[in-house]
């Protein structure tokens, strides 16, 4: 039952969705049993109300395949192949939420970008879409923050500059306290997914993203075995490829910065011996903009370091079992998501290796409901290049921009 449904709008707490009563209290929801092969697809208005539902119980469901991921971010890119219209019209800006299994809770939102156009020869409809923080990009900071808690400097961008214009909600209780007071940053019109992404660094071991709930998250990396990502080779999961590189290993890191300091933007240099004498030197010059202070900029350094000081692990895993049966013979799922490690094992018992799990990718298709991993550090691939050759090109932007600031005061 939906007791909000008539008294808040739709888009702020979504039907059967995640939200709070007066005082903190988060109510109990119910779910029905899981069941295999079963997903629906609901469909919404830019304000939220509902526009329209397909999925696995209809006689002339118009899905022929769709693919979600999910990522440390949280929702990731989506692609929904339909073999006519489903009777509703889908549009930029149309939201979709995806449940499995029967689940009333989804375990995807995201929002279309792409769509196909009137004339086209294909005989599918292709839509392609993202999840709620590829909006961050929507919204850009210009702000100062001094002696504040990393994560109040989140919260402020959030509930001041992302929310009020996007999608995406903001709950503070899904923001958790760092620990660490920045002495002073500087964002000087740098767009909130940069910005959040220097917080999380500064951070140390922090990830953020925007969840099903289309709420956003700041909290601690979970470094515990995902107890939904134990896995026996051959049994749990059919392909297992696991490798190591030290291809992107750093040993001694200059920290640049915009601000400037006798001549140069180096504000702090951190190496670490024991690598260096296990792999040789490997120095990098890596840019923080934002960071104002010696003390801020060897903070970020360290935490590059430590990501970066060792040969870096990641696998990748096909064909995960995603079904059990308990002895009442009820169905399990795994509800698997970018949370803690994955434990690899033999059938012997001979454990291959914890991996954090960096993304899980969902395939729906005509073969049923099929999920695949991708674990450690996956930031080699070629996408993700291309990334970070746009980012290493605006922070050049940003860094020109406060220079000549400060050179004209």
């Amino acid at each position: 039952m939906n007791l909000v449904l008539g008294r808040k709008h739709l888009g702020r707490y979504p039907l059967a969705g995640h939200w709070t009563l007066a005082g903190g209290v988060t109510p109990t929801v119910y779910s029905q049993p899981y069941r295999p092969g079963c997903y629906t697809l609901i469909f919404y208005n830019s304000d939220g109300t509902k526009l329209g539902r397909i999925g696995s119980d209809m006689g002339d469901n118009p899905v022929i395949s769709l693919e979600f991921e999910l990522t440390e971010t949280g929702c990731g890119a989506f692609t929904l192949v339909l073999g006519e219209a489903p009777g509703f019209t889908i549009t930029y800006g149309t939201r979709l939420d995806i449940h499995l299994f029967d689940d009333v809770q989804p375990w995807y939102s995201g929002f279309v970008i792409e769509k196909p156009l009137a004339g086209s020869t294909s005989q599918t409809l292709k839509y392609t879409g993202h999840g709620y923080v590829a909006q961050l990009d929507y919204v850009l900071v210009d702000a100062n923050y001094s002696d504040q808690d990393i994560a109040s400097v989140a919260k402020s961008i959030v509930r001041n500059e992302v929310e009020p214009v996007t999608g995406i909600l903001f709950r503070s209780s899904k923001i958790t306290a760092t620990g660490y007071r920045a002495s002073g940053l500087s964002f000087s019109q740098t767009k909130a997914s940069e910005a959040i992404k220097q917080l999380a660094e500064f951070a140390s071991n922090y990830r953020y993203g925007v969840d099903a709930y289309r709420e956003f998250f700041f909290k601690p990396v979970d470094t515990d075995i995902n107890e939904q990502a134990r896995f026996t080779v051959g049994k749990h999961l059919s392909e297992f490829i696991p490798k190591e590189s030290i291809s992107k290993l750093c040993n001694r890191v200059l920290v640049k910065s915009g601000q400037i300091d006798e001549g140069d933007s180096i504000l702090a240099i951190v190496e670490d011996a024991t690598s260096q004498a296990a792999y040789g030197l490997r120095e990098e010059v890596k840019t923080i903009p934002s960071a104002l202070t010696a003390t801020d900029a060897t903070r970020w350094g360290q935490t590059q370091l430590a990501k970066y000081k060792d040969p870096i692990k990641s696998a990748s895993v096909k064909g995960v079992e995603l079904w059990g049966l308990t002895p009442s013979g009820t169905y399990t799922v795994r509800k698997l998501t970018p949370e803690g490690q994955a434990r690899i094992t033999s059938e012997d018992g001979t454990v291959y290796g914890d991996y954090p799990i960096s993304k899980v990718k969902y395939s729906i298709s005509a073969e049923g409901i099929i999920c695949s991993l991708s674990l450690g550090d996956t930031s080699e691939r070629f996408d993700e290049m291309l990334v970070a050759m746009n980012r290493a090109i605006k922070q050049n932007e940003i860094l020109q921009r406060m220079s000549n600031a400060q050179l004209s005061s």
